[in-house]
């Protein structure tokens, strides 16, 4: 280009060639690039309404169902009786399995006293509360209970209050 030269035709097109093939070939590179961001995000689409219809299904299951405080009240109680659970015994086992040896010896007692199934005891959570309430290693050395029996004969125990 020194001394007014100009550039050759030939050579120019062939520039200007590979620059637009450069192009092409960054933007058929971005294109893939957003297929495959779509691709990834079409399945994370599908979950989240996959989710939408499941939490649908479960608020109109728990629209059918009747409230737990309301089935308790349909209980026809027969039988209803306050206890003083002696756990002295659950001492003389290992200290690990204190707690569970409470809640054994609890639903035995309750089974032998109600006359009932063992597999018929239902223990309130505020009394298993109370069994584990200062771990598992130290039961309490006795409960009182208040436990009641209904018509299919299942019983549940209450922790009563002091």
């Amino acid at each position: 280009m020194a001394g007014g030269e100009q550039p050759k035709p030939e050579k120019a097109l062939e520039k200007i060639q590979k620059t637009e093939e450069q192009v092409k070939a960054k933007e058929e590179a971005v294109q893939a690039e957003q297929k495959a961001v779509e691709k990834a995000a079409a399945p994370a689409e599908k979950l989240e309404a996959k989710a939408e219809a499941k939490k649908e299904e479960r608020k109109a299951e728990a629209a059918k169902k009747p409230e737990k405080g309301k089935e308790e009240k349909k209980r026809e109680i027969v039988l209803e009786r306050n206890y003083v659970i002696p756990l002295i015994k659950a001492y003389e086992t290992t200290q690990t399995s204190r707690g569970n040896k409470a809640v054994k010896m609890t639903k035995a007692f309750l089974a032998r006293h109600m006359k009932a199934g063992a597999g018929k005891i239902k223990l309130d959570p505020a009394l298993s509360a109370a069994v584990f309430a200062r771990g598992s290693k130290r039961p309490p050395k006795k409960l009182r209970v208040n436990a009641s029996k209904d018509k299919e004969g299942l019983v549940w125990a209450k922790l009563a209050p002091a």
